[in-house]
Formats: C-alpha cells, structure tokens, sequence
C-alpha cells in the first residue's frame, strides 16, 4: 500500500512539472524551463521522477527555441544526457529547431549527422529534424548543404 501511495505521488508530481514546463514552453519563459528541468535532472527522490524527464527535456529545450536562446536549449539537451537520459527523436529535433531559430545551422547540422550517426543509439532524424535543419542552413545561406541535404532527404525512406 505504501509503495503504491508513493508511486502515485511521484506520478502527480511529474504530470504537474511536466504541465509546467508545457506552459514555459508556450509562452517562451526559457528561465523557468531551464530551472525546472535543472531541478527534476539533479532531484535525489525516487528514480521514477526521472520519467518525466525527456519529455520535460523536449519542452525546456522549446521554451528555449521560443525565447530565442539556443546555447541554452543545448544546455538543457547536455544537461539531460549527462545523467544518462536516452535521447528521442523529439528532443533532437526540438534541439535542431532552437538551433535552427538562433541561426546556429552548422549545431543543427551537427545534431542532425549525431542522428544520422550513432551517437545517439537507434534515434533517427524524421522529416522534422530535416526540416528544421534545412530552413536553418538555408537561412544561413548555405546553399551547397542545402542541395547535399535535399539529396539525402530524398535517397530517406521517410
């Protein structure tokens, strides 16, 4: 009884971080996110508060995008891999598109060959990640990265 009581308080507390960092996401209070996601990475509670984590990695890191803050959202993704969590294809592609927003097209294009790669285990990029990756590098004028990267686009089963 007792374990199930604590396993239903760490259930609401993450549903209740988790919508936090949803409505940090929304508005773009990056500060908020970070200090949330910072805080849920570092707690000494019960493992099963980790759960929340990527997802809540994936909203740090676009409260970030939207507050124009891209070092910070690689803070965060960092931040989270440092304590072994497993990256999604949402987080990557979360991170892309904060990379992407603040013009940083050679960080996006790095996370998304990380993808391509195995750096981050069996993730692969989908047509978000390359998306966000080609508006970034078209933005930056890049236009040879563009046409290599459409081509792979292209050669992807996606």
């Amino acid at each position: 009884m007792a374990a199930f009581a604590a396993e239903s308080a760490v259930r609401k507390a993450s549903a209740a971080t988790l919508a936090a960092l949803r409505q940090c996401s929304r508005s773009g209070n990056w500060q908020q996110a970070v200090d949330i996601v910072s805080k849920a990475l570092n707690s000494r509670d019960t493992p099963g508060q980790l759960r929340l984590c990527m997802a809540g990695v994936v909203q740090g890191i676009a409260a970030c995008q939207r507050g124009r803050q891209w070092e910070r959202a690689v803070q965060v993704f960092d931040d989270a891999l440092g304590h072994r969590l497993q990256p999604d294809v949402f987080a990557c592609s979360a991170l892309i598109g904060a990379c992407e927003r603040g013009r940083q097209w050679e960080s996006a294009l790095q996370v998304l060959s990380d993808m391509r790669g195995s750096k981050f285990g069996k993730v692969r990029p989908n047509i978000v990640s390359y998306n966000s990756t080609l508006s970034g590098i078209t933005a930056g004028s890049q236009w040879r990265h563009s046409l290599r990267l459409v081509a792979e686009l292209l050669g992807a089963a996606l």
